[in-house]
């Protein structure tokens, strides 16, 4: 039996003054063919618009445009069975005849979809979009708009995918402190893509793709001016993003399967990539402060392998001033952790890993440090490199194509330059520059050499060659 149930308010200026009608007007054409539908519309105010077009069996819509003075346009079309669409949209409730300031379009093709549509401007007389389009089986959206100016697409093609979407707060419309953020979701694939994208404050940009299954991704972004771009195109990734302050960006690509990203940025101007084409990596971002740079690249050469026991992990920890960090991870269970932290300023880490059980640790304290650490080797090199710079304008290099060699460098005076250049097997280099502008290089090729240099004083210059086999030199200038 065919169900249809449908109510729109119109004022009684419309019903009462016919020159006036073009200003109070509301609009509802509801068509329904099939069985068991259910169709409810209540429209307040004067161009609220609702058109709601179901065929099939099992489908319900439920349009509530409440206050809308200036207009709300809610169009639903749903072919399929056993569809769900709830829209409530409100306004500010401004008597100015604008255009409508809530447009909300739902289009649902497939079965057992569901999509919930809130949306409340409480302010100015600006745009709030909300386009929902879901073709499949078992899809779920939901997308809550707070305040004026918001906008958010999701589309959603295959099976079993969900999105949620959240955008602005609240307690921040009054003072006109949440808007005209921008959310964008397309899910595609064969099973369960999850998205949840959560903004408040003003511009944020939130642009996520899921082409695979069982991806998950949650954004999260509070301030002004946030930007977020996620991508996953493979299996069981998983992305974490979270984005307090102003004008940070965060982009993460997931091309592989199994890996994981966690992105967490405070305060302002900080910028986050990661790129992960290998299966089983994981990636860990955390900056505060200000302007700080991080870029890891986690992926594997064309000509190898790896098991699906890979354990790769870079970890990047950044509190200070225009730090950059570069991690390249082009191998097997490799292992890299930067710090640029306690108001580090202006310093500058590279690591680069290739091969496979690669350790390197960086951590810059100071000002204007650079470090640079390579490591190669052949399969189960085991390499370890430990720099620690405090001062200011220190300069590290470490170069491992060996096996099982160790390098450390820790450097807490001013302009110093370290060079560690560590070939065959087994080699050991300790530097320590507590100093200023003093400068040491330590080469090993062989096997089993040991060097250590300590510059404690002032313009020292020390170079260690070591070729052969279980070689030692001990360095010391100044006085510790």
């Amino acid at each position: 039996m065919k169900n249809v149930s449908f109510f729109a308010s119109v004022s009684a200026a419309a019903l009462l003054i016919a020159g006036s009608a073009s200003a109070q007007r509301n609009n509802s054409n509801v068509t329904q063919t099939g069985t068991s539908n259910d169709a409810t519309v209540e429209q307040g105010g004067f161009k609220s618009v609702s058109n709601v077009t179901q065929s099939a069996v099992g489908n319900e819509a439920t349009i509530d445009q409440n206050g809308a003075k200036t207009g709300s346009r809610s169009d639903v079309s749903q072919t399929g069975s056993e569809n769900n669409v709830q829209v409530k949209q409100a306004d500010d409730g401004s008597a100015l005849d604008s255009a409508p300031i809530s447009v909300s379009t739902v289009n649902q093709g497939g079965s057992e979809n569901n999509a919930e549509v809130l949306q409340d401007t409480a302010t100015f007389q600006l745009r709030s979009n909300s386009t929902i389009t879901q073709q499949g089986e078992r899809n779920f959206a939901s997308a809550t708009q707070y305040d004026d100016g918001q906008n958010s697409t999701i589309l959603q093609t295959s099976s079993d995918n969900t999105a949620v979407v959240k955008q602005g707060d609240k307690a921040l419309a009054a003072t006109d402190g949440s808007w005209g953020n921008t959310s964008t979701v397309t899910q595609q694939g064969s099973s369960f893509n999850q998205a949840y994208v959560t903004q408040g404050g003003r511009f944020g940009r939130s642009a996520l793709l899921q082409n695979g299954f069982d991806n998950l991704a949650a954004v999260d972004q509070a301030g002004d001016s946030q930007q977020s771009d996620v991508v996953q195109t493979g299996a069981r990734n998983d992305a974490d993003v979270d984005q307090i302050g102003s004008g940070n960006a965060s982009d993460i690509a997931q091309t592989a399967s199994d890996t994981g990203a966690i992105v967490d940025q405070r305060g302002s101007g900080q910028s986050s990539q990661v790129i992960q084409t290998r299966n089983n990596v994981r990636a860990d971002v955390r900056q505060a402060g200000a302007s700080n740079d991080s870029y890891v690249n986690q992926g594997a050469r064309s000509t190898d392998v790896y098991p699906d026991n890979d354990s790769t992990y870079a970890q990047v920890r950044q509190d200070g001033t225009s730090n950059v960090s570069t991690i390249e991870q082009t191998g097997r269970d490799q292992w890299a952790f930067v710090d640029q932290v306690d108001g580090a300023r202006n310093n500058e880490s590279v690591v680069a890993q290739i091969g496979t059980y690669q350790t390197a640790y960086v951590r810059q304290t100071g000002n204007r440090n650079t470090s640079d650490v390579s490591q190669g080797g052949a399969t189960n090199a085991n390499n370890l490199a430990t720099v620690t710079q405090e001062g200011f304008r220190n300069t590290s290099y470490v170069g491992q194509t060996s096996n099982n060699s160790e390098a450390e460098v820790s450097q807490s005076g001013d302009r110093n330059e370290s060079g560690i250049v560590q070939l065959g097997t087994g080699q050991y280099a300790s530097v320590e520059q507590t100093g200023s502008d003093n400068i040491s290089g330590v080469s090993q090729a062989g096997r089993g050499n040991e060097a250590m240099v300590l510059q404690s004083s002032s313009n020292n210059n020390s170079w260690v060659s070591q070729n052969g086999n279980n070689n030692y030199a001990n360095v010391t200038q100044g006085t510790k």
